[in-house]
């Protein structure tokens, strides 16, 4: 028989050995466990895997845990609120569906043996993290809309003791997605509910509040392309976000990698942004003088000056974000880089 062979009987036994009895969080509950696809061995999967660099693999262990935990809710029949393909901060609830019972349902999901830890003191996959989690994304300048209505559906879900967390992973070979298991579950407890609703308490509740606060954050990027007070309002948003950063690496909530990630954004998507803003400051106004003369050139300064910053700003994220991820997979970081300069 050939290493093939016995490589193909090997994902097959483990793909059909059947269920694990898994610890419970609370309450009893029968294990369930969804195949997820089988594949013959040696797949473009487990090559990628095998190609990789530590930080890809914990990289693709995540992707393997979020498409786990969304074929398992797929599979259970629940609908999506939020599925986590838009994530704009690594922090916060990885995926969140309503059951048919109208209860609110968040997975956290795990891919392969990477552990859960404790987040905003509490442990991650409990209701309590489920809420100080979805917090964080309310009071995040960065997360969507979608994410935002998400996380409020959470708290008042706990605040009417109608929240339910699981722990989904997904278990793999070299890459290659096995099954995913609940392996954990609980409801909300008296405490999360409470926690829920002392944050309802410190959220804006009129519609007026609620509608001033979805035009404030529809036009952050139009306030940051006037030049006037846009590099004040830009450097305080970046300011807070670098402190919720080093906030979540004091947790454990994000890893140092993701924490100069996050910093390194910070920077030079300022940088980036605003020498694209002046760039196309520029050539908007001398587009909108031929066209309109002084006010045509005033607002295609403006709106030159929106794209460009839109534009540098992306640019230099992604630039960001692959110097981190290559000092680290050099073994070093940010700041031994830094300190080694000098």
């Amino acid at each position: 028989m050939s290493n093939l062979d016995l490589l193909k009987r090997f994902v097959l036994g483990v793909l059909f050995a059947g269920s694990v009895s898994n610890p419970v969080v609370g309450q009893e509950f029968a294990p369930v466990q969804v195949a997820i696809v089988a594949r013959d061995v040696g797949t473009v999967e487990q090559r990628a895997w095998l190609a990789a660099s530590p930080h890809e693999r914990t990289r693709l262990a995540e992707k393997l845990g979020d498409d786990g935990a969304r074929s398992m809710a797929k599979r259970l029949g629940l609908q999506p609120i939020y599925d986590g393909l838009d994530r704009t901060i690594p922090q916060g609830p990885d995926q969140v569906y309503r059951g048919s019972n109208g209860r609110t349902v968040v997975y956290e999901a795990k891919g392969g043996s990477s552990p859960l830890s404790r987040a905003y003191g509490h442990a991650q996959g409990s209701p309590e993290w489920a809420v100080k989690s979805a917090e964080r994304l309310l009071k995040s300048s960065y997360t969507s809309q979608l994410e935002k209505a998400a996380a409020r559906q959470i708290i008042e879900a706990a605040a009417n003791q109608k929240l339910d967390v699981h722990v989904v992973r997904t278990q793999h070979t070299l890459g290659l997605p096995m099954s995913a298991v609940i392996e954990a579950q609980s409801a909300t407890t008296r405490s999360a509910g409470k926690l829920a609703k002392q944050v309802l308490a410190s959220l804006p509740q009129s519609s007026q509040a609620a509608a001033t606060a979805k035009a404030g954050s529809g036009t952050k990027g139009v306030f940051r392309g006037l030049a006037v007070v846009g590099v004040a309002v830009d450097a305080n948003d970046r300011i807070w976000n670098i402190r919720d950063a080093n906030q979540a690496l004091a947790e454990g909530v994000i890893s140092r990698e993701e924490r100069e990630v996050a910093v390194a954004r910070e920077a030079a998507g300022m940088a980036g942004g605003w020498g694209g803003a002046v760039a196309g400051a520029k050539g908007g106004g001398s587009l909108g003088l031929m066209v309109g003369g002084p006010w045509g050139a005033t607002g295609g300064a403006i709106v030159g000056g929106i794209a460009g910053y839109v534009v540098g700003e992306a640019a230099a994220a992604q630039a960001a974000d692959w110097g981190v991820s290559k000092l680290h997979d050099a073994g070093t970081t940010i700041e031994s880089a830094w300190k080694n300069a000098w």
